[in-house]
């Protein structure tokens, strides 16, 4: 588990409970509803001269109007608790930038030195830079995606060079953008569901896996 991993859990528990207060506004809206027409029913009062039906139909009125005025409140909460995911997407944002910004206490000196005396040969780049990505210093990784970049330049084949220039490119998203990028796709999720809330019964199909590997 990553140590952003709490913050996509943040999200799923913030939308979980919105959709659950949605779905239970919306339940009882449907029993008010389905009771109303059944005290509106002609069989109950053919005539229009039964006044305790009339009660109970005024009675079961008032009551479905209570009950769509919860579903709009409902629909209300989804729209301000993506309030709340956005300000979990910016506390998210913090913490990747403090995370993956560069640290001179992370600059590998003497791998640095290789680095500068342009006597690397290409395949040592991508050693270099799995070492560094195995030791989680984001540091050196971009240092090692500059050089390899610009090592790119006199490659001996068409290959190399791709190889290196992929490297180069890969080093520089060294930042925590998978991770800004899945809260994103979280995010789109939740607002798509708020304002199609048909969507519910499908929040974990489509979000389980970006949590999981978050």
């Amino acid at each position: 588990m990553s140590k952003f991993k709490s913050y996509a859990e943040r999200v799923n528990e913030i939308a979980r409970a919105a959709f659950a207060n949605y779905i239970e506004a919306a339940g009882k809206q449907e029993i008010a509803e389905a009771r109303y027409k059944e005290e509106t029913s002609p069989y109950k009062d053919p005539a229009h001269n039964d006044y305790k039906q009339q009660a109970k139909a005024a009675r079961a009125k008032a009551e479905m109007l209570d009950a769509q005025q919860e579903v709009r409140n409902a629909q209300k909460f989804l729209f301000e608790e993506a309030a709340s995911i956005r300000a979990v997407g910016r506390e998210l944002q913090e913490a990747v930038n403090r995370e993956y910004s560069a640290k001179g206490e992370e600059v590998d000196l003497a791998t640095l030195e290789l680095l500068k005396s342009g006597i690397l040969k290409p395949q040592e780049y991508f050693t270099l830079y799995e070492t560094a990505q195995g030791n989680g210093n984001n540091t050196m990784c971009r240092l090692i995606g500059k050089y390899a970049g610009e090592a790119a330049e006199n490659a001996p084949t068409n290959e190399l060079q791709a190889r290196l220039i992929a490297l180069a490119n890969a080093a520089q998203q060294t930042g925590g953008r998978a991770f800004i990028d899945a809260f994103s796709m979280l995010e789109d999720a939740y607002n798509r569901t708020a304002n199609n809330p048909a969507m519910i019964s499908s929040w974990g199909k489509i979000t389980d896996s970006i949590i999981a590997n978050f």
